[in-house]
């Protein structure tokens, strides 16, 4: 299940049921618990970070084209 959260008050705004590979989940995984391990950095380096993602990918065909792992939605 996929939730999407507000960040700003922690409101859960929708539920999905989406069916992910193992390799997907596994990535996914990994990714979040090696994110939440590292120390909060704070607001301004988060927005500098989300800014280099955006230049790096401006567009989702971009971004999918360095996807190391694809959902077959996303496929």
């Amino acid at each position: 299940m996929v939730a999407l959260v507000d960040s700003t008050n922690g409101i859960i705004k929708g539920l999905r049921l989406s069916p992910l590979s193992a390799m997907f989940s596994q990535s996914l995984n990994g990714a979040l618990t090696n994110q939440a391990r590292r120390p909060w950095v704070g607001m301004d380096d988060y927005k500098k970070q989300v800014q280099a993602g955006y230049s790096h990918w401006p567009n989702p065909k971009k971004m999918m084209r360095d996807a190391p792992v694809r959902s077959k939605e996303m496929a």
